[in-house]
């Protein structure tokens, strides 16, 4: 009877340990964990464009067009982290990769004239980045997702002293 009972217990201990493995990988699948752990942290978006990317709640597409092989192609992979980073943070951006040497059609649509130009797309506007890195990606989501347009006046006095 006692060796009956361990090789129930053996059983359903397993089957236990089993359906929590299967279990930690389904979460894990839902939003896999992202630890930035180099000293300059690298590979973490700053507090203020995570909290631009929780606002954005329409779809927003991003367009980087760089040659297989020709200028920019070093950066590719950076870009590809950056933009990665984005999309962990917020579901509605997606991005692609332009080569505009084999779709110069697309090229053109888009009127990009130099290589490492970014095209960001969304809520009826589009903002056109030449540097891809966090500050121009960042500012040009602001633009895309801003209601309306930020005015800046300029006063110029009579010659008094101030």
């Amino acid at each position: 009877m006692n060796k009956w009972a361990y090789g129930v217990n053996t059983i359903v201990s397993t089957i236990i340990f089993f359906a929590i493995m299967v279990l930690l990988v389904l979460i894990a699948e839902q939003k896999p964990l992202r630890l930035d752990l180099t000293e300059t942290r690298s590979f973490s978006l700053s507090g203020q464009t995570r909290n631009i990317l929780n606002e954005i709640d329409k779809p927003i597409a991003v367009k980087i067009f760089i040659s297989a092989s020709g200028p920019g192609a070093q950066n590719k992979d950076k870009i590809k982290d950056l933009l990665n980073t984005y999309c962990y943070y917020n579901k509605h951006i997606k991005y692609e990769f332009v080569d505009p040497d084999s779709q110069p059609e697309i090229t053109r649509r888009y009127e990009v004239k130099t290589y490492g130009t970014t095209v960001l797309e969304g809520y009826d506007k589009k903002q056109v980045v030449q540097t891809a890195d966090e500050e121009n990606i960042t500012n040009a989501l602001l633009k895309l997702t801003r209601k309306e347009q930020k005015k800046i006046y300029f006063l110029a006095g009579h010659g008094e002293h101030s």
